[in-house]
């Protein structure tokens, strides 16, 4: 994964699996990856860096802002063999995947930035169904490069 300071937030990128590939290649394209709600929390996100309200998908990378919609705890990747041990994590269950979480709101997203899996602290509350924001990018598969897209 690779970081991208872009003010007081990060862009991280995160290479995905060929399975994870396959999952993300079957989201493109949906509801989902077209726009963000209109009501989300404008306070949580620097906005003025999208030109457009759009998520934008690349199958080979994930592209997403290090924080969590709900309020902006951070969100970092977690993998069945390794993670925090100190922390609750009986939400995820017995068989979980890579994927990114929020472990002060005990949220689990999967590799395409969807929230999964939620622990008692984050069950009920709304912010904690929305997906994680991704910052407006292209990708160049030529060259293998990710640009930032900003107004």
């Amino acid at each position: 994964m690779v970081r991208v300071q872009q003010g007081k937030l990060r862009v991280n990128v995160y290479r995905r699996s060929e399975i994870e590939i396959a999952k993300a290649k079957k989201h493109v394209g949906g509801s989902f990856d077209e726009r963000y709600p209109s009501w989300w929390p404008k306070d949580k996100y620097p906005l003025n860096y999208f030109s457009v309200a759009e998520r934008s998908v690349v199958p080979e990378y994930f592209v997403f802002w290090d924080r969590s919609p709900i309020n902006g705890a951070i969100i970092t990747l977690i993998n069945p063999e390794w993670y925090d041990e100190s922390e609750d994590l009986s939400y995820l269950g017995d068989k979980w995947q890579s994927g990114l979480i929020d472990y002060e709101n005990q949220v689990y997203y999967d590799t395409t930035g969807r929230p999964v899996k939620w622990g008692a602290k984050s069950k009920g509350l709304e912010l904690s169904k929305l997906p994680l924001l991704i910052p407006n990018h292209e990708y160049d598969k030529k060259t293998g490069n990710i640009r930032l897209l900003c107004q």
